[in-house]
């Protein structure tokens, strides 16, 4: 594995650790000036995405305050045969504010990274 793909890799498990945070600054850090986030699955909690880091930021700013916890487990993070790319399979358990069940969804994404090694897009 090349360093390039071991930084991409360490910058997955950082937007990870943003999320569990609750921290939009720290999940805006990550992409690109122009960076596209496109959520796994579209709905009125989780409207299509985001484009550019301020977007990012506001999308996660306005979406953390809904959440009483959100955690996810990596079952498989590998670089593809592009060393830009990361593909990930997690799931995720979430619980939104004032509920008492937990809701939790298996997910696929792939991350792809500039020179700088920020996000360029997530989908």
């Amino acid at each position: 594995m090349s360093s390039v793909s071991d930084r991409n890799q360490n910058s997955v498990h950082l937007y990870f650790d943003a999320l569990v945070e609750n921290d939009p600054d720290k999940v805006a850090e990550l992409f690109a000036e122009d960076g596209l986030h496109v959520n796994p699955r579209d709905s009125d909690l989780f409207p299509g995405g985001a484009y550019g880091r301020d977007s990012v930021w506001v999308h996660w700013q306005s979406l953390f305050p809904k959440f009483d916890g959100m955690f996810f487990l990596i079952h498989e993070l590998r670089a593809t045969d592009r060393e830009d790319k990361i593909f990930v399979r997690y799931s995720a358990r979430s619980r939104l504010s004032g509920n008492v069940s937990w809701h939790e969804s298996q997910y696929e994404s792939t991350f792809t990274f500039n020179e700088a090694g920020e996000i360029t897009l997530l989908c």
